[in-house]
C-alpha cells in the first residue's frame, strides 16, 4: 500500500513539474492582464463621484461666500470644505492599496508565465513582497474597521509567496513554471477573493447608494447656486446670454458627468462579479489542457464583460468630444 503512494505521489510531483504549455501561458497572461486593469476601475469609480460631488459643493460655496457679509465665515465655508476633500482623498488612497494587491498579483502571474517578465520581476521581487506584505496587512486593518461583518483571511500567504519568489530567483524555473504558478494561484486566490467579495458586499453599495442620492444632490446645490446668482444678474438685467454662456453649462456637464458615472458603475458591477467567478475556472485550466477555442464559460463571460468595461473607459474621451460640440 505503501509503495502504491510513493507512486501516486512521484507521478504526481512529476506532473507539476511539467512546463506550462503555450496556450496555457497566453491564458494566464491574458488572465492577469485582466485583473490589472479591473484593479484599477474601483478607484477610477470614486474619485468620479467624489469630483462630481466637490463641484456641485463648489457652486454651491462660491454662492455663499459671494453672499455673506462676513469674511471670516466664508473662510470657515473654505476651509469645512478642503477638510472634507482631504478626507476623502485619503479614503481613496486606502481603497486604491487594497486593489494594488489583485495588481501585485497579476504581476506574480506574468513573471511565472513570460520569461522576459520575469528577468524585470526578479530584480525587484524583494521590494514586490516588502510591498504586498504591507498592501494586504493595512487591508485588512482599514476593512475592519470600515465595517464589523468583515473577516480577513490569513496573511500568512505572503510569507509563501516571498519562499516561492526566493527560489525562482535562485533557480532556472522553465521546467518548474506549472508548480509554482499553481501554488501561486493558491496562496493568493483567497486574498483576492476576498478583495473582490468585500468591494461586491461594503464597497458596491456604497458606491451606489451615492449615485442615487447624487442627482438630488446636484438639484439643490445648484438651485442655491441659482439663487445667488440671479441676485447678482439682477442688478445687471439678468442677461440671459450669461446663464447660457457661463451658468447653464455648468448643470449640464455635472449631469453628463453623472451618466458616465453610471455606466462605469454598471460595467464594473458585473465585471468584478463575473471576477469573482471564475477563479476555479481560471485553475481548471492549469489542470487541464484547456486552449482559448475552449475556454471555460466562466472566463468567456469574464473577458466579454473586460471587454465591455475597457470599451466604455476607451470611449469617454470620444463622448466627452461630441458633447462639447453639442453645447
Amino acid at each position: 500500500m505503501s509503495k502504491v503512494l510513493i507512486f501516486c505521489l512521484m507521478v504526481a510531483l512529476s506532473f507539476s513539474c511539467t512546463v506550462i504549455k503555450p496556450n496555457q501561458v497566453n491564458i494566464a497572461e491574458n488572465y492577469a492582464t485582466v485583473l490589472k486593469g479591473v484593479s484599477a476601475v474601483p478607484e477610477n469609480m470614486y474619485f468620479r463621484l467624489y469630483s462630481l460631488k466637490a463641484q456641485s459643493e463648489q457652486a454651491q460655496l462660491s454662492g455663499l461666500v459671494s453672499t455673506t457679509g462676513a469674511a471670516n465665515e466664508a473662510i470657515q465655508y473654505l476651509d469645512e470644505s478642503f477638510k472634507n476633500r482631504i478626507a476623502f482623498l485619503n479614503l481613496v488612497d486606502s481603497i486604491t492599496e487594497a486593489y494594488n494587491i489583485v495588481r501585485d498579483y497579476a504581476d506574480l502571474l506574468l513573471a511565472l508565465v513570460n520569461e522576459s517578465y520575469l528577468s524585470r520581476f526578479i530584480a525587484q521581487k524583494s521590494s514586490w513582497q516588502l510591498s504586498f506584505e504591507k498592501l494586504t496587512s493595512k487591508y485588512f486593518l482599514t476593512a475592519g474597521k470600515v465595517s464589523n461583518s468583515f473577516t480577513p483571511v490569513s496573511v500568512g500567504a505572503s510569507g509563501l509567496i516571498g519562499n516561492i519568489l526566493q527560489e525562482i530567483g535562485t533557480t532556472k524555473i522553465k521546467s518548474l513554471q506549472k508548480k509554482y504558478l499553481q501554488q501561486a494561484i493558491a496562496s493568493s486566490t483567497p486574498i483576492v477573493k476576498v478583495i473582490c467579495q468585500n468591494f461586491i458586499d461594503l464597497d458596491l453599495p456604497r458606491l451606489k447608494a451615492d449615485y442615487v442620492a447624487m442627482p438630488s444632490f446636484l438639484r439643490e446645490n445648484y438651485k442655491d447656486f441659482l439663487g445667488n446668482i440671479n441676485a447678482y444678474e439682477k442688478a445687471s438685467g439678468n442677461n440671459p446670454y450669461s446663464y447660457y454662456r457661463n451658468y447653464m453649462p455648468v448643470y449640464n456637464y455635472m449631469q453628463f458627468q453623472y451618466y458616465e458615472a453610471g455606466l462605469l458603475l454598471t460595467r464594473m458591477e458585473k465585471c468584478m462579479k463575473d471576477l469573482l467567478l471564475s477563479f476555479d475556472a481560471f485553475l481548471f485550466c492549469f489542470d487541464h489542457d484547456v486552449s482559448r477555442s475552449n475556454l471555460p464559460e466562466a472566463i468567456s463571460i469574464l473577458n466579454d464583460s473586460y471587454s465591455s468595461l475597457q470599451l466604455v473607459i476607451s470611449n469617454f474621451e470620444t463622448i466627452h468630444n461630441k458633447y462639447y460640440k453639442m453645447f
